[in-house]
């Protein structure tokens, strides 16, 4: 992941863990699952969950390293 695209820079007055650009429907693919079944929707559901954490962590470890 590049710079740009794991950390999207925040605005000022933007308040911490805010998502200004859409970052969660489009990194978690989407509104809408196309599963069969409750158990692989659930698998899916906590796969993207546990994407978006990780990536959250990196981005906010990146910045406590910067500063």
């Amino acid at each position: 992941m590049g710079d740009n695209q794991s950390c999207p820079p925040r605005s000022g007055d933007q308040p911490k863990g805010t998502n200004p650009q859409g970052l969660v429907p489009r990194h978690k693919g989407g509104k809408f699952l196309r599963t069969i079944g409750m158990a692989r929707a659930e698998v899916k559901i906590g796969m993207m969950n546990l994407v978006y954490n990780m990536r959250r962590f990196t981005c906010l470890m990146q910045q406590s390293v910067a500063r």
